[in-house]
């Protein structure tokens, strides 16, 4: 297995910053391995997505159990991007 060293170290000083402000990393991912690496836009946007789908849902596991999830609000942000998830890519 070939391992990277500029992509592992690229990894990292995009972990740092979002491990400092509390924000999502993601957005910084995608186009850094397209534009810095070479990977394919394709490849980069799956890498994403398959993350996602095993971190969300663990992420709400955790929360949830912990009672840290503020249901008003998360009813109130469904309004909104439940409709959008279903009309927005017509």
């Amino acid at each position: 297995m070939h391992i990277d060293l500029y992509l592992v170290l690229g990894s990292a000083c995009r972990r740092t910053p979002r491990r400092l402000d509390r924000y999502g990393g993601g957005a910084l991912m995608t186009p850094m391995l397209v534009l810095l690496f070479g990977v394919t836009p394709s490849a980069a946007i799956a890498s994403d997505l398959m993350a996602a789908f095993f971190m969300k849902p663990a992420g709400v596991v955790i929360h949830w159990r912990r009672k840290t999830v503020n249901t008003g609000v998360v009813r109130y942000l469904c309004y909104g991007s439940v409709p959008a998830a279903f009309f927005g890519p017509t």
